[in-house]
């Protein structure tokens, strides 16, 4: 009973619980691509109830429309505090079914998708997130791996130092 109480209070009053760090990336994605200008955001991060995520919705965060050239596109969004080092060499490493699943996906709808990978630390009390590095880059690039090295990332030019730079996901677009 006290717990309806409680729920009706938030309700009236509008309490939230707070959205978790891999929530507020894509949120901020998704401002990232809309607020540039070239894109059209067609579909938004999927929602959540009580941190449940619905098991026929296993689709990337977001859709996208380039205004230029028209191609669709899908965006999945990771958020990580920092590199790992193994034997010198800045890593990171993915769930290898969730990869194999996305690739599923691409397959299925004809759509490719790419990864926003958002680094930096954040801290709980802060309104909004901002990765101190962003990189854009096609699922494509695992290459039957399930890790990603952050001097590929670099060498294939994948960081993002500013703010609104298009990034270039298509060969023929600008």
């Amino acid at each position: 009973m006290l717990n309806l109480i409680f729920d009706k209070i938030k309700e009236i009053f509008n309490i939230r619980k707070p959205i978790n760090k891999s929530r507020k990336f894509e949120n901020f994605i998704c401002r990232y691509f809309g607020d540039s200008g070239e894109f059209d955001l067609l579909n938004r991060p999927n929602e959540f109830v009580d941190g449940i995520k619905a098991k026929e919705d296993n689709l990337p965060d977001c859709r996208l429309e380039d205004k230029r050239s028209g191609k669709v596109f899908w965006v999945e969004c990771k958020w990580r505090e920092e590199w790992k080092e193994k034997d010198g060499i800045k890593i990171l490493f993915f769930k290898k079914d969730l990869i194999d699943w996305y690739k599923e996906i691409q397959k299925k709808y004809k759509y490719k998708i790419f990864l926003a990978l958002g680094i930096g630390v954040y801290k709980e009390n802060e309104t909004d997130i901002n990765p101190k590095e962003l990189y854009f880059f096609p699922l494509d690039m695992f290459a039957g791996r399930n890790y990603i090295r952050q001097s590929y990332l670099l060498q294939y030019k994948r960081m993002h130092l500013f703010k609104y730079k298009k990034p270039k996901f298509f060969s023929n677009t600008n």
